[in-house]
């Protein structure tokens, strides 16, 4: 059965990277959530999409430039809705403590372009420190090196590439996980995938057109921003 993984939560329908996101993707039962992370300038990792404020907060300038007491002092909902003016910024631990036990958790490390020096020590020590399970844990990146990294540290932790466009090479891959966006994945790759013993999870589809097409590939997982909506197609 192909697992529904909601993207930056069910953001869709609330702030992206928030609490209330990750909440109600939970709610509604998806199988994973997908979330993007980010260091703060005291070490902290934080749960934001951009390297930058300005979008999704009432702050601006770099995530890098705040420590993480500065960073909780902006307000991550109110541009998505006035009903969501309060929502912070998370943290990873704080997520961890949510989602542990209810769902799947896919990590995406951004390191660029901004870069963050120690993010990879500081996701796998988070990881030992709350005993999160990493059989729950998938990290994903377009920085394959930070990968690879990742999984020097900690060779238990499932990493999966991120791209969005076809491969040359799929050993040039680190990792058993693939994460292209959707319209790179065919036929073709879809056998090559299987033939290497590939999970293939695409990103990020909402439209009833691209389910049917990815349903009918055999991916394994699919990001959307409407986790709902795709769980009722999927059971249909």
């Amino acid at each position: 059965m192909t697992k529904v993984y909601a993207h930056r939560g069910a953001s869709a329908y609330a702030p992206e990277n928030t609490m209330a996101a990750f909440e109600m993707a939970l709610e509604m039962g998806a199988d994973g959530i997908e979330l993007d992370v980010q260091m703060s300038r005291d070490g902290h990792l934080v749960v934001i999409h951009d390297p930058t404020l300005e979008r999704t907060t009432d702050g601006s300038g770099l995530v890098a430039q705040y420590t993480l007491a500065e960073l909780r002092r902006v307000d991550a909902g109110a541009w998505f809705d006035e009903r969501f003016r309060g929502q912070r910024i998370p943290t990873l631990a704080e997520v961890f403590e949510l989602v542990r036990g209810k769902a799947l958790l896919n990590v995406e490390l951004k390191v660029m372009p901004v870069r963050y020096p120690g993010i990879e020590e500081a996701l796998v020590k988070l990881v030992e420190d709350t005993g999160f399970p990493v059989e729950d844990l998938i990290i994903s990146s377009f920085e394959h090196l930070s990968l690879l990294r990742v999984q020097s540290l900690e060779p238990r932790l499932a990493i999966a590439a991120l791209f969005s466009h076809y491969p040359t090479s799929f050993a040039s891959l680190p990792g058993t996980i693939m994460h292209p966006q959707w319209p790179v994945v065919d036929e073709e790759f879809m056998a090559k995938a299987r033939a290497e013993g590939r999970t293939v999870n695409v990103w990020t589809a909402d439209d009833p057109r691209a389910w049917e097409r990815l349903a009918a590939l055999g991916v394994d997982g699919i990001i959307t921003n409407t986790p709902d909506k795709l769980i009722q197609w999927l059971n249909r």
